[in-house]
């Protein structure tokens, strides 16, 4: 084991007339030993050392715990004579605890004295000596479910271990079981210790859109939120606008799940959700079964009316075809976008048909549906009666007169 050694005293000559000492505070050598044994050091013995010898004859000495610094030891730990041998050596283990020499006196003593005047010795050495060890400790790292761990062992007292923790998909790192929330740490190795790493599963928000058709219609879609890994989710097409259908959906993420009816359900789970996932966006998308068509009517309702139908071409020849009446509110138009199909505008008795209302003058009109539309058909007047009959409006071109007069009589309005 590793040793640390205090020197108290090294080679000195002296001359005795009575006695000789050194000495060391016993408050010195434990500061001394806090000070320069390496930290979490285990103290497994403190000994004092002596080696001297005299240049004639011998003497006696004494080594020991006294209060004073000229004081015989009150507590004597190694006695002896010296020779003239360089063989005068003793060892003799100290009182300690932990890295303290422990004694009810304050002082370490070496004490030597003589009868014979001016006799010479020579002190090669005096110092204590402290064998240590330095502990190994075992740190153990655990995972909670959700997760994996790395960096245990085992380590010298005072070493820093890393260890550091792992998030599995859908999860991510909460704290280790002391309160540390760095999923990557260092740690002082003080003491056999066990790191737990915890986990909790992560949340995404599922947000829906429901893509516009064409004529900006959008359909209601319950479901969306918030969920954790591992639920399972739900999203429900819950009104669909009319004259629409529902086509699919597309599920955005990591792929793409098309289906056709209007409930779609799937799992957060390893297949859908990467480390990169942070949300999931789901995106309704419907079509139009059909566009409605409006005819409108001027001067007024009663002027005349529409009738609509299908056109193509049969025998290289335009033809119309599937007659059928305008309601007055409108019609719905069945066919695909960028169809086309005709209207046409029919004048009750003393009206005739005019212009529609971008100035097209064909009746029958081919038309192509994109979008809810209204056409204008715009009659005029072919008689005009006095009398029992009176008309509601009368009209020159597009312009209401809300007067007639024959002569300077008033006749309508």
């Amino acid at each position: 084991m590793p040793t640390k050694e205090y020197q108290i005293q090294g080679e000195h000559t002296t001359g005795l007339t009575a006695k000789h000492y050194h000495g060391e505070a016993i408050s010195t050598l434990n500061t001394w030993a806090k000070n320069n044994l390496p930290p979490y050091a285990v103290v497994s013995s403190v000994k004092v050392k002596y080696r001297g010898k005299v240049s004639t004859g011998d003497t006696k000495f004494y080594v020991g715990f006294t209060n004073s610094s000229d004081t015989e030891p009150g507590q004597k730990i190694i006695s002896g004579e010296l020779t003239t041998s360089s063989n005068n050596s003793w060892e003799q283990p100290l009182p300690f605890s932990g890295l303290n020499i422990t004694s009810s006196y304050s002082r370490l003593n070496f004490w030597a004295s003589s009868g014979i005047i001016m006799k010479k010795y020579t002190c090669y050495d005096f110092r204590v000596i402290w064998t240590y060890s330095i502990p190994n400790y075992t740190i153990t790292v655990k995972s909670g479910t959700g997760g994996t761990v790395t960096g245990g062992g085992t380590f010298e007292a005072g070493k820093t271990a890393t260890i550091t923790a792992t998030a599995n998909v859908g999860y991510k790192f909460k704290q280790w079981n002391d309160g540390n929330t760095s999923a990557s740490r260092s740690v002082t190795v003080t003491g056999n210790a066990t790191y737990t790493a915890e986990f909790t599963l992560k949340e995404y928000p599922v947000n829906v859109i429901c893509e516009p058709s064409e004529s900006g219609e959008t359909c209601v879609v319950s479901g969306a939120g918030v969920y954790k890994f591992g639920d399972t989710v739900t999203l429900k097409v819950t009104s669909i606008p009319e004259y629409h259908s529902f086509d699919g959906w597309d599920v955005i993420c990591n792929k793409v799940y098309q289906y056709d009816t209007e409930t779609i359900t799937f799992t957060l789970n390893a297949d859908m959700i990467t480390d990169n996932t942070d949300s999931i966006t789901a995106m309704c998308i419907i079509g139009h079964t059909g566009f409605r068509v409006n005819v409108e009517y001027l001067p007024y309702e009663g002027a005349g009316y529409a009738e609509y139908g299908d056109w193509g071409i049969v025998e290289g020849k335009e033809t119309y075809f599937n007659r059928k009446s305008v309601p007055v509110n409108g019609f719905k138009v069945v066919y695909a976008n960028r169809e086309y199909m005709w209207i046409e505008a029919i004048a009750n008795e003393g009206y005739s048909f005019s212009k529609w209302q971008d100035g097209d003058t064909s009746n029958p009109r081919k038309i192509v549906v994109t979008d809810d539309i209204t056409y204008t058909a715009i009659f005029r007047v072919n008689k005009l009666f006095i009398g029992a009959q009176v008309p509601k409006a009368i009209y020159v071109g597009t312009q209401e007169v809300k007067e007639v007069y024959i002569g300077t009589e008033k006749v309508y309005g």
